[in-house]
Formats: structure tokens, sequence, C-alpha cells
């Protein structure tokens, strides 16, 4: 009986444990998207100023958030084309926000 309840308080501990790292991770998460979005609106900006058109803002806004990544197999992992794609839809959102 006592090993059963000594089992059960430390699966407890441990699942308290994990549910505080899993919460922690995902409001890290949160926090960097939150960051590299207003990065990049940033820098959507600044391409707005400079007159670029379409794909060459695009590009320059990819190019500056993948430098912002700091692990190069994080980009890897990711795909250039995933961060650009995921710009583009953070883009169109952008310029429908200010549509309204």
């Amino acid at each position: 009986m006592t090993s059963a309840i000594l089992i059960l308080l430390i699966l407890a501990v441990i699942l308290s444990g994990a549910s505080t790292f899993l919460h922690a991770r995902d409001k890290k998460q949160t926090e960097l998207v939150a960051l590299v979005k207003e990065q990049a609106y940033q820098l959507f900006l600044y391409a707005e100023k400079q007159d670029w058109i379409g794909p060459q803002k695009m590009s320059y806004v990819a190019d500056q958030i993948v430098k912002l990544i700091p692990s190069k197999s994080l980009v890897q992992v990711i795909g250039e084309e995933r961060i650009h794609d995921w710009l583009q839809s953070l883009y169109d959102d952008f310029k429908k926000t200010l549509a309204k």
C-alpha cells in the first residue's frame, strides 16, 4: 500500500513537471513567433519605403528573417520556401488589416 502511494506521488510529480515544461515551451514559442512577426512587419515597412515591387520586397524580407534565425540547421529543417510562404501570408494579412 505504501509503495503504491509512493509510486502515485512520483508519477504526479513527473506529470506536473512535464506539464510545466510544455507550458513554458509553448509560451516561449508564442513569444518567439510574436517577435519574428514584429521584425517582419518592420522589414515590410522598410521595403515599402524603398518602393520595391513584389518579389524583390519579399526576397529582402525573407533574407533578413533567415539571417535572424540563429541556427542554420534550423533554417534547413524549416526550409526557406516555408519561411517565404509564411511571410507571404503574414504580408497578405497585414495588407488586409491596413485596407480596413
